[in-house]
């Protein structure tokens, strides 16, 4: 009689190692995302308690929207944080007593709608923070007399800001707002920009009233 093939007894053990990696692999996608999300509010927190500091403001999506708590499960809040599934989309700090220092906390605030700094003593250098807001669409810089035509330039790659205050700045060049296409609203009044200068930016930025 012939002998019996030799079972393959390895191959479950070998199936049941593959599946635990691919198991390992997307429990470890949602972890990952988990771990980066807590580190990310951990620094939100930072910047907020650093406005509140300086007498500034920082205000979340729920609070904009007048809601009475943040948005997302209560027990997972209860877990990670009351803001884990919010974002500051509001910041404000006016007045003589910010500088560029104060605008360091911007780096972690990336999806904020609204930044208010008027009257304030911020540079050109300082609105370097600015160039990450991908979200910003409203900004105030009525009053900063230290800011000019360089600092416009970090003003260049704000796709979605729809209304800009620089009147009372030093501004007197236009060429780096034209790249504003989304731009409704724009404020140059007590600035050093000339008639020519602002119907060429009127031309192209069709949609957007100009006040100089």
């Amino acid at each position: 009689m012939e002998a019996e093939p030799p079972k393959h007894k390895r191959r479950w053990f070998q199936f049941s190692l593959r599946t635990l990696l691919i198991l390992t692999t997307i429990v470890a996608i949602p972890c990952a995302w988990l771990g980066r999300k807590i580190e990310q509010k951990r620094r939100e927190r930072n910047a907020v308690r650093a406005i509140a500091e300086k007498f500034g403001l920082a205000q979340y999506d729920y609070e904009i929207a007048h809601q009475s708590e943040p948005s997302g499960p209560a027990w997972l809040r209860r877990l990670f944080g009351d803001n884990l599934f919010s974002e500051v989309t509001a910041v404000s700090l006016t007045g003589g007593s910010h500088d560029d220092d104060d605008l360091a906390v911007l780096d972690d605030l990336p999806n904020i709608h609204l930044l208010d700094l008027q009257d304030t003593n911020v540079t050109d250098a300082g609105l370097a923070h600015l160039s990450g807001l991908s979200e910003l669409e409203r900004l105030n810089l009525k009053g900063t007399p230290a800011v000019g035509n360089a600092g416009c330039r970090y003003l260049s790659g704000l796709g979605r800001l729809k209304w800009l205050d620089l009147s009372g700045t030093k501004t007197s060049e236009l060429k780096y707002l034209k790249a504003l296409g989304s731009l409704e609203y724009l404020d140059l009044l007590d600035t050093k920009t000339d008639d020519a200068g602002v119907n060429e930016l009127r031309n192209a930025l069709p949609n957007c009233t100009i006040y100089h």
